[in-house]
């Protein structure tokens, strides 16, 4: 039996000197796996620093890898000729794990025993390098994902082009609720006309050729036939392979451009109405100066003085010199008190109604003067002559004594009812024409002056007057739609309509102090009413919680909705300011304010009473002065 064994080592080893020569490690071992014999090569990727012979080969594996191992060495050991490959991790002599790639092969049987030769292959350095590849794309990945998530958060449209101006990546915004495979891979001939996409092309390739940032407005149209204006600003990007992509941003401009177009259209009617009055317009700078005046003051002074008067002419060196005094008199009173009221009487006997009033700056700094001059000449002759026949009627006799006092009642009222429709014109003409003379005042001081600097400082300041401007005739827009409009009935999302208020007043510079608190309960349940109306009436009375905060608290606005099949209950609870008790009785008069830091027409709660009237609605308003104000509204589900 010793001989039988003696024999079978002695050809187990196959010609020792043979492996020893080969390229490859080599591991020779028996059918259970007890190394016999180990090439240098196989020596030298193992780095084993001691003798191997007699060991189990599997004791060599990381313990993850020996039962794979195992299974496919007894698949190997099932038939002659039998050769699997594996990669596996082998521990080398200093008790590290390299990667192998090992070719188990079934040697032919010698005599009647088996053996396996294992042909050995540090693949470690590629193993390393396939994961650092590995590593690198998923780093990419997440890098695209990154850069997704960042771009979708922005709320303006963002994409990037190929250079072959192919949609490749864009944010949320961009797509408009398309579904991004509808994008991907397409370019703007897909979505627009041909002479559009000519222009788009253009600039991009603009931007590939020079790499500038280029900026340009245009006319998109849109689904329904609606057309946006927007400014798009694209950038060439080139990557480490020297591609180069188009990386675009849109902003919508269209609501800016529809706004200017207004403004343009307001100042072009007011400009009308300043020049088709009657009344003599006029505005002064502080030195007396005329920074606008209206073709009836200039025919006035030609006819008096024979002067054609120009901008920057002095008003004392124009008029005739019997008024200057008159004239410096109420000018300071105005611009002291703020307003001034005169009589003056022309050479020419015509008589004047003049009320002056001061422009001031948002520091409340006097920085010009306001004139409307009203003819009322007819008007005096008629109260003389009035004067005149109460005279001769007081002469009648005791028979006309009571006739006389009823025509003098009556004289009384009218005097009275023009005096209240003076008021209310005066009122109206007032609210449009100061804002409009701060304005051209602010426009001449900042013609004047010098320093560049402080041109943004006057813009800020004429904008605020616009935004003034913009208020009273969004108020008075506001009060003849709840007077006129017919009421249409229709669903309406609650939600939505006090998010759309809040988001209207971003602009406001105390828009982050007051913090805002939604709660709606039944969101659930259909709510219908006239969507103008409500809007008017939540737009009106969240702009109040703005505009009156408290700026020692910590100001909140909480609104509580709950919706029913009957009604809705919306409750608006702040703690600004508060209203005053002796003003509770008058908060929904019209033109009323009950504060001095009232800036607005005084139509707002007016406006909000007659919308929740108009829709068979009721309104109660709680306050206390110094802690804040709760307002509930019921409003029925029509």
């Amino acid at each position: 039996m010793n001989s039988k064994k003696n024999n079978h080592d002695k050809k187990l080893t196959l010609e020792r000197g043979g492996i020893q020569n080969l390229f490859e490690g080599i591991i020779l071992c028996d059918a259970k796996g007890v190394i016999k014999q180990v090439n240098s090569v196989a020596e030298k990727i193992l780095n084993s620093k001691i003798n191997l012979e007699g060991k189990r080969i599997q004791s060599l594996l990381h313990k993850d890898d020996q039962k794979t191992f195992e299974d496919v060495f007894k698949k190997v050991l099932s038939k002659k000729g039998n050769s699997k490959t594996l990669i596996r991790r082998v521990r080398n002599g200093d008790g590290r794990y390299v990667w192998t790639e090992s070719r188990l092969t079934n040697l032919l049987h010698i005599q009647t025993v088996a053996a396996i030769a294992v042909n050995l292959k540090d693949i470690t350095e590629q193993k390393e390098t396939a994961e650092r590849q590995q590593e690198a794309q998923q780093g990419l990945l997440n890098s695209h994902n990154f850069l997704e998530n960042v771009i979708n958060t922005v709320a303006a449209p963002i994409f990037v082009k190929d250079k072959e101006h192919r949609w490749i990546l864009f944010n949320n915004a961009f797509l408009r609720g398309r579904e991004a495979s509808s994008v991907v891979g397409k370019s703007d001939y897909d979505f627009v006309p041909k002479s559009l996409a000519d222009k788009i092309w253009k600039v991009d390739n603009d931007v590939l050729r020079t790499g500038r940032t280029i900026t340009a407005e245009e006319l998109i149209p849109m689904d329904r036939g609606e057309v946006r204006t927007v400014i798009t600003t694209k950038s060439c990007f080139v990557d480490d392979k020297g591609e180069k992509f188009i990386i675009g941003f849109i902003m919508d401009i269209t609501e800016r451009k529809r706004f200017e177009d207004l403004i343009k259209t307001i100042n072009a009617q007011l400009r009308s109405v300043i020049e088709s009055t009657k009344d003599q317009i006029v505005a002064l700078d502080l030195r007396k100066n005329y920074t606008m005046f209206n073709r009836a003051h200039a025919d006035t002074i030609g006819q008096l003085t024979g002067k054609e008067i120009k901008v920057g002419d002095n008003l004392l060196d124009v008029i005739p010199k019997e008024l200057i005094p008159m004239a410096n008199r109420e000018i300071k009173k105005a611009l002291k008190l703020g307003q001034a009221f005169a009589e003056v009487k022309l050479p020419n006997k015509t008589v004047l109604k003049a009320a002056l009033n001061a422009i001031r700056d948002e520091k409340n700094r006097p920085t010009g003067i306001t004139i409307f001059a009203e003819d009322i000449t007819d008007r005096k002759l008629t109260e003389i002559k009035l004067r005149a026949l109460n005279e001769e009627l007081t002469q009648q006799n005791w028979q006309l004594a009571s006739r006389e006092e009823e025509l003098k009642q009556a004289l009384d009222q009218l005097s009275e009812r023009n005096f209240e429709l003076d008021q209310l014109m005066y009122k109206t003409s007032h609210d449009l024409r100061s804002p409009l003379s701060s304005i051209l005042g602010l426009v001449n001081l900042a013609n004047l002056d010098p320093e560049k600097n402080n041109l943004h400082g006057y813009l800020t300041m004429i904008e605020g007057r616009i935004k003034r401007l913009d208020e009273f005739i969004n108020s008075m827009l506001n009060y003849g739609r709840v007077n006129r409009g017919e009421i249409k009935i229709t669903r309406l999302d609650l939600r939505s309509v006090i998010t759309g208020a809040i988001q209207q007043l971003e602009n406001l510079d105390n828009y982050k102090r007051v913090k805002v608190q939604l709660k709606i309960r039944n969101e659930e349940i259909p709510f219908n009413n006239d969507a103008l109306l409500i809007n008017i009436i939540a737009s009106n009375i969240i702009s109040n919680a703005y505009k009156y905060y408290n700026p020692e608290a910590k100001s909140y606005l909480r609104i509580n909705i709950e919706i029913n099949s009957l009604s809705a209950s919306l409750s608006f609870k702040d703690n600004g300011i508060g209203i005053q008790k002796e003003h509770m009785d008058k908060i929904f008069h019209m033109f009323y304010r009950a504060t001095d830091r009232s800036q607005g027409s005084g139509l707002g709660m007016y406006i909000v009473k007659q919308a929740v009237e108009k829709v068979n609605g009721s309104i109660i308003i709680k306050s206390t002065y110094g802690e804040g104000t709760e307002i509930r509204i019921i409003l029925p589900n029509l």
